[in-house]
């Protein structure tokens, strides 16, 4: 097979590869619809870096994103090397370096894209109307399945393998990572108090909805070794915990005239004792 790349005086050089090196250019599968936002958080990272040769593209910024995450992912953050990704994504070392001044800024870049792409369908769903205990039913059925991916499941277990050698990983997993997430659930939040279906702090609910119908399931999904699925009890306990929260944020008179919020509580601990019994 033949592979054209462009020399420094512009002259089209053809050489041979060969299969196995074409594969190691591919792109992962997780990756093949970059956000646009992505794009320009991955430009703000690289923002400032002394470059070298040729001018950067945010083309070839991706395509080291994307052959980082799939090093990463499968050998592990320490164990790969600058070498390792430039040899992925069939570039050099200065390549690299003139985009992400080092391995740290590299993985912050990796995140930031992967956490915008697991919260693609989650964000949809938030942009629309619609009852309260429909909307945060959807909502929370959307993140639970971004949470139990194999991939996030993974990248979340890479970082907190690092923080220990690294604990300003744990900073960056919190402001690119969580709060994203968490972000998205207030403003769904603030939506639904200006329309009167909740009452409270915005803020507070988004913790509180966050930490109590989803954390349970994240951890889960840490401790989980074998094959990651969102089974029809896991998708009862979720529905209860909505119906908890409800029971709790809901006005009283929202409660009073919808009778499966009002029979939320105790319907949802009937589930639980099931669930766990």
């Amino acid at each position: 097979m033949k592979d054209q790349s462009c020399s420094g005086n512009g002259r089209i050089i053809t050489r041979d590869v060969t299969a196995r090196q074409l594969r190691n250019r591919a792109v992962p599968e997780f990756f093949s619809e970059v956000p646009v936002k992505v794009k320009a958080e991955i430009k703000e990272l690289t923002r400032g870096c002394r470059l070298r040769g040729r001018p950067p593209s945010a083309e070839a910024a991706e395509r080291i994103v994307e052959a980082a995450t799939a090093l990463f992912l499968g050998k592990g953050y320490g164990a790969t090397t600058m070498q390792d990704v430039a040899r992925r994504f069939g570039g050099s070392k200065q390549t690299i370096y003139a985009r992400f001044p080092d391995k740290k800024a590299l993985l912050e870049a990796v995140v930031t894209a992967f956490t915008e792409r697991k919260l693609q369908t989650p964000r949809q769903l938030a942009a629309a109307d619609g009852p309260a205990d429909q909307m945060l039913r959807q909502l929370a059925r959307a993140m639970l399945n971004a949470i139990m991916d194999r991939d996030s499941v993974m990248m979340l277990r890479l970082v907190i393998s690092e923080c220990q050698a690294a604990p300003d990983l744990a900073e960056m997993m919190e402001r690119r990572w969580r709060r994203p997430g968490l972000e998205m659930v207030q403003l769904v939040m603030e939506r639904l108090i200006a329309q009167g279906q909740l009452q409270g702090d915005a803020g507070f609910l988004a913790r509180h909805f966050c930490e109590s119908v989803l954390l349970p399931h994240a951890w889960d999904s840490l401790f989980e070794m074998g094959e990651l699925t969102v089974t029809t009890d896991r998708l009862q306990v979720l529905d209860a915990a909505v119906d908890f929260f409800l029971s709790a944020a809901a006005p009283k008179d929202a409660v009073s005239r919808n009778c499966h919020v009002n029979t939320g509580p105790l319907a949802a601990l009937d589930i639980f004792r099931s669930c766990y019994a």
